[in-house]
């Protein structure tokens, strides 16, 4: 039998009745023939009906339990096809969704035999043309295949997502669930459809915001990636030097140029306390600063500190501190931007201290002036008692020794000009001995007594330069030479002339053949250290402790030298003295002067206009001259001056005339004076030289004189200027 049709009659409630009753039919009789044999009421028959009962009500229930199984395995009974059709119309076609009942004719063959009416609304069928179709003509091979291996896989009462062809030939999204039915006679299966369309759009749609989230995502985390690396890379590029900081103040990024500028590694300091290598006189100020701007949450623009580098010596930084904050705006930590500006602040030091200097040269300029007239009359009044016949030789030396003071103090004058003065430099050949006498008097003067300087003169060539750069020469190098012996010592200076041509090698190096100038500083102090010998030229480079140095001074020496076409080389040794010697070329000609014969007969012939805007020193310089049998007219300023030259312009030889003037000062005289006439001979007499511009001078008439002069400078001067016009 048909194992289909054995459960359905099985399940069949006439076969359940009929067993049911069947069994209570059986329990009865044997309860009668009990009764019959035993004439009364046996407790085993009471006990046997029982259990007979007992099993009836399992077996029914038994059966219960497989028709519940039969329909939990996707069956479900009628009697019949007819039946079972009839039981679908009324329930099925009130159902929403497309719903087709199929009669399978043979294995893989079901023939359509129920359609709902949203199944016809859904494909565009008419019934007729639904019905006893195959459900195939409804799918594409390609879903028929999917349909196929489904219904092998998956267990009755699974879904599939495929697609329904309608009559225009359109794919139409749907859901698809079987259920098998058992009939009295043919297996039945209903298809249930249910409509995906709007969930495959919004499907869609999720799926491209999905992959437009994605993307979104990957280049947003591109970019992000791409920004963090510029940002790293520039970051590390940056000369400034960058540092990001924690709330508690404990670095967490430091860029390369912390390398570059404090020359220590810089993990050594990652987790470390920003005070670690801090100036211990900065600490307290940036502790303020730093909690300041934590607190009232604001950014600080100018911050500023000493941090100690790999060599012990501090570094300034400055910059400006910025705070880092979450997404919610809170304090997270802070970057510092900051530069070593340690070179900068030595430069602002030294411009200071430039500046100072040119301050106070001005004001020993305008102090200059004023002495230099009080000694330039004392002069005279000295002359006039000197010259006066009724004056005793005690009284002419007391005279003669006034006029030696003056000129130790004019010399202190010029030295105090020298170096104070910010002084326009010229190029001219003159004595590196003058030189090397007036710095070493200066720096004995204000040296302690247990130092000794001393010179060793054999040089009689001339160098070509700036004779006030090379005092600062001497100047820097003595100063460093007496830093260097706290507790005293000697200092020597030794000059020489060499030929390069007799010497091979030639001494450091000299540029070329012909005559040098050898020059040596000698001292016996503390020496320079072995690892420190090629860094003492470098600028700012001092070993002096702070405030002591500014480190230019040996850079300064250095560069002096260098332009002026020498050689400088240091020879030392520690705790064994130094010496520097310095190489430069001469100039044609010696130191020694061949002092020229004073031509008397020539002062009777010419006349002198002198202009000074000091009346005293006019009158006893006018005596003066005509004792000495010149003719002299006077003036007191430069338009006096010119008034008295259009006046005896034709009988004016020579013109000695102050530079400072009121009204009119002497250069802007001599320029109005040389208009009328050219060969105009004129003295300029200044006690600040180094300011007058030696290069547009006519050499052939115009001489400077230095205040104050003697007499004799002046008539010496005056005979020269006669003598080279007469020539």
């Amino acid at each position: 039998m048909d194992k289909n049709k054995f459960w359905n009659l099985l399940a069949s409630p006439k076969t359940k009745w009929f067993l049911f009753l069947l069994i209570i039919l059986v329990n009865v009789l044997r309860l009668a023939l009990y009764f019959v044999i035993g004439n009364e009421l046996h407790i085993l028959a009471s006990l046997d009906f029982i259990v007979s009962t007992i099993f009836c009500l399992i077996f029914v229930w038994i059966l219960l339990s497989l028709t519940s199984k039969s329909r939990q395995s996707g069956d479900f009974e009628l009697d019949s096809t007819e039946n079972f059709l009839k039981f679908a119309r009324s329930i099925l076609d009130v159902s929403e969704n497309p719903v087709l009942v199929t009669e399978e004719k043979k294995p893989g063959t079901h023939i359509i035999v129920y359609t709902n009416e949203n199944m016809i609304t859904a494909t565009g069928y008419a019934a007729e043309n639904l019905l006893k179709r195959t459900s195939d003509f409804l799918f594409s091979e390609e879903y028929q295949k999917q349909i196929a291996e489904w219904k092998e896989k998956e267990s009755p009462g699974g879904f599939i997502e495929l697609e329904l062809l309608n009559s225009t030939g359109q794919n139409l999204p749907y859901e698809m669930y079987t259920q098998n039915v058992v009939t009295g006679d043919k297996p039945l299966t209903m298809l249930f459809f249910r409509d995906i369309q709007e969930r495959k759009i919004l499907e869609a749609r999720l799926e491209e915001y999905t992959t437009h989230l994605e993307w979104m995502v990957n280049n947003k985390t591109e970019a992000l990636i791409e920004s963090e690396n510029k940002h790293r890379t520039l970051m590390e590029s940056m000369d400034d030097i960058i540092i990001s900081l924690d709330l508690k103040g404990n670095f967490t990024y430091i860029n390369p140029a912390w390398d570059r500028y404090i020359k220590e590694n810089k993990q050594l300091f990652l987790g470390q306390h920003y005070s670690k290598g801090m100036h211990p006189d900065d600490q307290k100020r940036f502790d303020h600063l730093y909690q300041q701007a934590i607190q009232e949450k604001i950014n600080i623009s100018k911050i500023e500190f000493r941090h100690k580098g790999m060599d012990g010596n501090f570094r300034t930084l400055s910059g400006n501190l910025s705070l880092l904050s979450d997404i919610d705006g809170g304090v997270t930590g802070s970057v510092l931007v900051v530069r070593d500006v340690t070179d900068q602040k030595k430069m602002e030091e030294w411009l200071a201290y430039t500046e100072r200097m040119e301050s106070v040269g001005l004001l020993a300029s305008g102090l200059a002036h004023d002495f230099n007239n009080l000694f330039q009359e004392i002069i005279g009044f000295t002359r006039r008692i000197k010259r006066n016949a009724s004056t005793s030789n005690e009284v002419k030396n007391d005279a003669e020794s006034v006029e030696a003071i003056i000129k130790r103090a004019t010399r202190f004058v010029k030295q105090l000009l020298s170096f104070a003065a910010s002084q326009e430099k010229h190029n001219e050949v003159f004595d590196i001995t003058e030189s090397i006498e007036r710095v070493t008097g200066l720096i004995g003067r204000s040296s302690p007594d247990n130092l000794t300087i001393s010179t060793d003169i054999k040089s009689k060539q001339k160098i070509e330069g700036d004779s006030g750069q090379f005092d600062q020469v001497f100047m820097n190098l003595l100063i460093n030479a007496r830093d260097a012996m706290p507790n005293g010592g000697r200092i020597l200076i030794e000059t020489s002339d060499i030929l390069a041509e007799e010497y091979s090698p030639t001494p450091l190096n000299t540029p070329g053949q012909g005559r040098y100038v050898i020059i040596r500083v000698k001292d016996n102090g503390t020496g320079i250290p072995e690892d420190i010998q090629t860094r003492i030229f470098d600028p700012f480079f001092t070993t002096k402790k702070n405030g002591k140095g500014t480190g230019l001074g040996l850079s300064t020496v250095y560069g002096i030298i260098k332009n002026h076409g020498g050689v400088i080389s240091v020879e030392t040794a520690e705790k064994g003295g130094t010496i520097f010697t310095i190489c430069m070329p001469a100039k044609g000609g010696t130191s020694e002067m061949i002092a020229q014969p004073v031509d008397h007969d020539l002062n009777d012939e010419f006349t002198i206009l002198f202009v000074d805007d000091d009346t005293d020193i006019c009158t006893l310089t006018a005596e003066s001259l005509q004792y000495e049998g010149f003719r002299v007219l006077t003036a007191h300023n430069g338009l006096q001056a010119l008034e008295m030259f259009h006046a005896f312009k034709r009988e004016i030889d020579i013109i000695v005339m102050d530079m400072v003037m009121p009204e009119m000062d002497g250069v802007t005289t001599a320029k109005k004076i040389r208009q009328i006439n050219p060969d105009t001979l004129i003295i300029i007499s200044t006690g600040q030289a180094f300011n007058v511009d030696k290069k547009n001078l006519d050499k052939s008439t115009t001489r400077i004189l230095e205040k104050p002069y003697i007499f004799e400078d002046l008539t010496e001067t005056i005979e020269n200027l006669l003598r080279n016009r007469k020539k």
